[in-house]
């Protein structure tokens, strides 16, 4: 496997795959980020780690791994401030909900009843939503400020 440049400019080679087929792992936040993070969720900074790790994989993959040709590091503030904006949304996506895969959030119930008291999810007809998995609002409105969801042509 050949060694790439992560976003610190540091050169890593990261596996994320056992097969050995190498993908770089992007790092957004800072590691001062991520412990205010655990911080306020109150869990351990590996924890947070696997969420920010987990977040910015989704981010990478919605915006096309635009920063896997691109340097964050010198992508103009605004982009970078909603980019990181999304990824923060999505660890708070993650820790609220408990879950991080779709397979996860459908092994949850979508009503509990105790007694005669029913507690039922609201269900959306919105099927595009549910197609998108497991991006939050929050990080989908960040990003769509950036451009970076652009799926258009060049002409």
């Amino acid at each position: 496997m050949k060694s790439l440049k992560n976003l610190t400019g540091k050169s890593d080679s990261i596996t994320l795959f056992p097969d050995n087929r190498g993908v770089i792992q992007l790092l957004f936040l800072t590691e001062e980020e991520i412990q205010e993070k655990a911080n306020e969720y109150q869990k351990t900074y590996e924890e947070v780690k696997v969420l920010a790790t987990r977040a910015e994989r989704l981010i990478n993959l919605v915006t096309r791994n635009y920063y896997l040709y691109n340097d964050f590091n010198t992508d103009n503030k605004f982009r970078k401030d909603c980019v990181k904006e999304a990824v923060i949304g999505q660890m708070d996506f993650f820790n609220t909900t408990g879950t991080m895969t779709t397979e996860e959030r459908e092994l949850q119930p979508d009503s509990i009843s105790i007694g005669r008291t029913t507690v039922t999810k609201r269900s959306s007809s919105n099927n595009s939503r549910k197609a998108l998995g497991m991006i939050s609002d929050y990080s989908m409105l960040n990003l769509q400020a950036t451009g970076l969801l652009f799926r258009g042509v060049d002409s």
